[in-house]
C-alpha cells in the first residue's frame, strides 16, 4: 500500500529533472552567511540597461550594481545576503505579469514555467518558498521603498519615486 504513495512522488521527481536537466534545483539551500561570488570582485562593466524592466533597490542600499547571476541567486533566495552583508528581501510581480516573464528569461535565462516549476519543488521539498507576488508595479515600488534590504523590479516607463536603481554587470 506505501508503495502506491510513493509513485506520484518518484513521478514528480522524474518530470522535474526533465524539465530542468542543469540541476536549478542544486545549491538552493539557503544561507544566511553567503558569501560574495568571486566574480564580483574583478573590474566589470555596467550591461546596457534592460529596455523590458528596471531593477529597483531600497534607498538605502550601499551598492546600486550587480551581476545576474548573483541577482539570480537573490531572488531564487538561494543566497540570502547582498553583497554589503545586508539581508536580501526579493519581491515578485504576479506570475502572470509580462515584466516578470522578461525578467525571468534575461535574469535566470529560463522560461517563467521553469522557474513556478522550480519553486514547487522548493515548496514540496520543505527547502524554501518564493518571494511574496504583487499585483502592481506601484505595490512593488512601496514595498522596496517600505523594506531595507528589498529588491524587485517594475515597468521601464515607471518613475522611481523614493528608490534606487539596480544595475547589472557584465559577466
Amino acid at each position: 500500500m506505501k508503495t502506491l504513495y510513493l509513485l506520484p512522488l518518484a513521478i514528480l521527481v522524474v518530470f522535474a529533472t526533465l524539465i530542468c536537466p542543469s540541476g536549478l534545483a542544486q545549491g538552493s539551500t539557503a544561507s544566511t552567511q553567503d558569501k560574495p561570488a568571486s566574480d564580483e570582485a574583478k573590474p566589470q562593466r555596467r550591461a546596457s540597461p534592460s529596455t523590458d524592466f528596471r531593477l529597483i533597490i531600497h534607498p538605502s542600499s550601499s551598492f546600486d550594481e550587480i551581476t545576474k547571476s548573483r541577482l539570480s541567486q537573490i531572488l531564487l533566495r538561494k543566497s540570502t545576503t547582498w553583497p554589503d552583508g545586508q539581508r536580501a528581501f526579493p519581491i515578485d510581480l504576479e506570475g502572470r505579469s509580462e515584466v516578470r516573464e522578461l525578467l525571468t528569461k534575461e535574469i535566470h535565462g529560463r522560461s517563467l514555467a521553469t522557474i513556478k516549476s522550480f519553486w514547487q519543488r522548493q515548496i514540496f521539498s520543505g527547502k524554501s518558498v518564493p518571494p511574496p507576488e504583487l499585483a502592481t508595479d506601484q505595490e512593488v515600488l512601496d514595498f522596496v521603498r517600505r523594506q531595507p534590504g528589498a529588491v524587485g523590479y517594475i515597468s521601464p516607463d515607471i518613475p522611481l519615486d523614493g528608490v534606487r536603481e539596480l544595475f547589472l554587470l557584465e559577466e
